[in-house]
């Protein structure tokens, strides 16, 4: 897997989860639990749903960005949910 790519993935999952697999678990366990770029865009969809508030699990304090009375902090949210999308697209034009 490209090394960008995987940097690219480990921003995103800092960004909406607050953490990396990639620096909580060894370099076998990240391969063997994002082994194609099929399965990490799988993990960016959960994402998507828990950032947007809606889908499984439980909900993402930042779904609730998206009102904020804040302009730039709506638009904070806005640009982070594009940037999901995009790596999601990414995914599935490379799988």
């Amino acid at each position: 897997m490209d090394k960008k790519f995987i940097e690219r993935f480990s921003a995103l999952q800092d960004t909406t989860c607050g953490y990396e697999d990639r620096r909580e678990l060894s370099e076998q366990e990240f391969s063997e639990k994002y082994p194609t770029a099929k399965e990490m865009g799988e993990e960016a969809k959960y994402w998507l749903e828990m950032y947007m508030g809606t889908g499984r699990g439980i909900g993402c304090t930042s779904a609730e960005m998206r009102y904020d009375e804040n302009p730039r902090v709506r638009q904070e949210w806005r640009n982070t949910v594009a940037k999901i999308k995009r790596f999601i697209a990414t995914c599935e034009k490379v799988a």
